[in-house]
Parts: C-alpha cells; sequence; structure tokens
C-alpha cells in the first residue's frame, strides 16, 4: 500500500493540511492549454475523461506544471454506475490527488458525482475537510445546491466550493450561498492564461 488509509477498500486518505482553502487563480481545465506550460493557478477536471487518462497513468505530468492547487479528476458517473466503478474511480482519484500532496499541490475534492454514490465517493476524505470543487450546470441547480449544502454539512461553515462554470444561473446561485465560489469556464481568456 502506497499511502495510509482509514477505509476497508484501502481508498489513500487525503493529508488535511494540504487541502486547497483559498482558490489559486486562474482556474483552468486540464487539456485547453498546453500541458507543458507552467500554471501558478488551480487545475480542474471537469472534462472528458480522455482528456486525463495519461495523467492518471502518469500524475507527475501536473507537477511539472507548479501548479499551486488541483480538484480532483471527475470521472464520469452516473446514477446506473455500478458500485464498483465507483469505488474504483474513488481510488484512481485519491491517489493521484494524495500523490499531488505530497508533491506540495493543495487539493480539492470533487462533489461532482451522483449523490446516490456520494458516500462512496468519501472515501479517503476525513472528517473536516473544508475544499470541494464541482461543475456548474444550469440544468441541475437542484443538484447543485444539494452538492453546496452537502460540502457545508461535511466541512462545516468555512467550507468552500469552487463552482466551475454553468452560467448565469449559476453563479446567482453561488452569489446567494455561503462558501460557493463560481469561476466562469472561459477563466483561461479572461485572465490571459498561458
Amino acid at each position: 500500500m502506497l499511502f495510509s488509509t482509514d477505509n476497508e477498500y484501502d481508498i489513500p486518505t487525503l493529508l488535511l493540511d494540504r487541502q486547497s482553502v483559498a482558490i489559486a487563480l486562474p482556474v483552468i481545465a486540464w487539456g485547453s492549454v498546453s500541458r507543458g506550460v507552467t500554471m501558478p493557478g488551480t487545475w480542474v477536471f471537469f472534462v472528458d475523461d480522455s482528456r486525463f487518462m495519461a495523467l492518471i497513468r502518469d500524475p507527475l505530468q501536473i507537477i511539472r506544471t507548479s501548479c499551486k492547487a488541483a480538484c480532483e479528476p471527475n470521472f464520469s458517473l452516473f446514477e446506473q454506475t455500478p458500485k464498483a466503478e465507483v469505488i474504483w474511480s474513488t481510488y484512481r482519484k485519491r491517489l493521484v490527488a494524495r500523490t499531488w500532496q505530497e508533491a506540495g499541490i493543495d487539493i480539492r475534492v470533487d462533489l461532482n458525482v451522483p449523490a446516490r454514490h456520494r458516500d462512496l465517493c468519501m472515501l479517503g476524505v476525513p472528517s473536516g475537510w473544508r475544499a470541494f470543487a464541482t461543475r456548474g450546470y444550469a440544468a441541475r441547480l437542484p443538484e447543485l445546491a444539494d452538492e453546496l449544502a452537502f460540502a457545508q454539512s461535511w466541512g462545516g461553515p468555512s467550507a468552500t466550493v469552487l463552482v466551475y462554470g454553468g452560467g448565469r444561473k449559476v453563479e446567482a446561485l453561488c452569489h446567494s450561498t455561503p462558501g460557493a465560489v463560481y469561476v466562469p469556464s472561459h477563466m483561461a481568456s479572461v485572465q490571459g492564461a498561458p
């Protein structure tokens, strides 16, 4: 076993002292700019899984970008996804995130998962974890509100959720919800990122 665990599936446990309590800008989706670029902000993985599978095999790629923070990879999961696949996806994203933590990268836990599987997707996340991320979608505002409430219940009143994209309705929901921080999905062009 590579890292310590607190669960029966040996899913690595994240380090509380390496959570991304502040959002490092810019926030850029993996694969939207050159992977060889120096990027001092936060990488997010709310993209097609194929864009980050090479990164799962070689997590050091992200370390070489000199980023300050990263959200966990967001594997595509659905309500009908078998539990075994959910556990496997959770293991892979925690393993990669813990590898990044060991290299000094702060992490945000991915909340963009089906509510039915949320308990499995939180394996390896210590109680009191306060740094989360999700993808905003205008068509799923109730689910987003549920994710934001979950973050507060897990991490307490100081929990923050980086909400990536989704447009004006998502932005309005974030502005009215404590701890939610809306980041437009086009930040790379807004910030003039590399």
